[in-house]
């Protein structure tokens, strides 16, 4: 993949930091039209521009933990391995945290991917969101500590590094939370301006989530990383692949009239026109974050297949080819070599050629989840007991910068333990 280019700088990064904050200010306030000449000006970025968002060098020297320019040997957290089996307390999360982060340990990995904002709520004390039900049970209720603080910490003192992973669309889906908080924003929209909650929120039958065709639910989103960065020691922030719904194009709200006037077949228009709505979110994270702290990383992980991650809105072809969007890639890849519609082998090959940007590292991520299992792919995980350290030898072939595996649960599963004992071999 691309090699994440680290220069030293010749100007100040207190400069650097203004010259980040009133670009934001200028793309916080852009009209639609000015998302072409941002691209635009990506292509052609300025030594300037290169000096003001490549500082890490300097700010990781203190940071053991830093994974910098060493392979990336990550796992996937989500808040359904967070949550406390049993009565929650204060203790029985500390202890679940600490006992997860011991198998990343023993699997000899160095980063995790936790998940903080899973459901338009969060895992700290946030002035925008409401805690979330994954503590407590309901959704709203204080835990009474700092949830995010105790992981960072702990994260770090193990020397592993601490990405906090954020859905930044989804409000819930059709399982939970069952009961969303009266704090949260899309829940007060609807309370005072139901005009608002309906321009804003957009529902499909898979899940509820924040339409960003507008500036509003930008700046919420948008706020909602600056929290996180400011108050936390994170290495990075990671988008997973909750967009827009790939697999139903005809939801959504946020069509122009060329749109609206369309031909329903015509799904190279609401395509485009999604790509704009997440790119104008996309770009303004990264300069939300750079502007604050120039070292932390912002990184998405798309789905593995190349038309389901754009039909969803994800520009992967602007993000893998231009600086200025993401720090890195990390394409879902959960199928192995014998899977008839993206065979493992190819579809990390072809996600090689497409990232061509050298500022954009690229990762893969890998379907620990269905290895030691019958119930996928007509059981052909079954077939042998070391798919994922093959995918790994593979993707260092192909030049990755590194992986993720999905997810922590599995990493010390009876049925699976064969599996991370042969990725052990060849971790370093």
């Amino acid at each position: 993949m691309k090699r994440f280019a680290r220069r030293v700088l010749s100007i100040s990064v207190s400069f650097g930091v203004l010259a980040a904050t009133i670009f934001i200010a200028s793309v916080f306030n852009a009209s639609r039209g000015s998302l072409t000449k941002d691209i635009e000006q990506a292509k052609n970025s300025t030594e300037n521009e290169e000096k003001v968002f490549n500082t890490c060098e300097s700010k990781n020297q203190d940071k053991p933990w830093r994974v910098n320019d060493k392979e990336l040997k990550a796992v996937w957290i989500p808040f359904m391995d967070l949550q406390v089996k049993g009565e929650f307390s204060e203790q029985s999360f500390k202890q679940n945290y600490r006992n997860i982060l011991d198998r990343v340990e023993k699997t000899k990995l160095n980063a995790v991917f936790v998940q903080i904002r899973p459901f338009s709520d969060a895992l700290y004390p946030s002035k925008i969101f409401p805690w979330s039900h994954i503590l407590t049970g309901v959704q709203g209720k204080n835990p009474g500590f700092d949830p995010l603080k105790f992981m960072v910490d702990e994260t770090h003192s193990r020397n592993i590094e601490f990405h906090a992973w954020i859905v930044p669309m989804r409000i819930k889906n059709v399982k939970f939370p069952e009961d969303l908080s009266e704090l949260n924003p899309c829940v007060k929209w609807k309370r005072e301006d139901i005009d608002k909650f309906n321009k804003y929120v957009v529902e499909d039958k898979e899940y509820t989530y924040y339409d960003p065709e507008y500036d509003e639910v930008r700046k919420i989103i948008s706020d909602g990383v600056k929290e996180v960065v400011e108050g936390y020691d994170i290495d990075g922030i990671n988008f997973d692949d909750y967009f827009y719904p790939s697999n139903n194009l005809w939801v959504d709200k946020s069509y122009d009239e060329p749109c609206k006037k369309a031909d329903r077949n015509d799904k190279e228009s609401v395509i485009k026109r999604r790509k704009e709505n997440i790119n104008l979110l996309i770009k303004e994270i990264y300069l939300q974050i750079k502007s604050i702290k120039s070292d932390v990383v912002f990184g998405i992980c798309p789905q593995g297949n190349f038309d389901n991650a754009r039909s969803g809105g994800a520009d992967i072809d602007t993000w893998a080819k231009y600086e200025g969007y993401v720090d890195y890639l990390c394409p879902e890849i959960y199928t192995n070599s014998v899977n008839p519609i993206l065979p493992f082998d190819r579809a990390a090959s072809d996600w090689r050629k497409l990232v061509s940007c050298d500022k954009v590292k690229l990762y893969a991520g890998l379907g620990l989840y269905k290895t030691g299992t019958s119930q996928y792919d007509k059981g052909t995980w079954l077939d042998s007991d070391d798919v994922i350290m093959k995918q790994i030898e593979y993707l260092r072939k192909e030049g990755y910068n590194g992986f993720s595996l999905y997810s922590s649960a599995y990493l010390d599963k009876e049925e699976n333990k064969q599996e991370i004992l042969n990725v052990m071999k060849i971790i370093n």
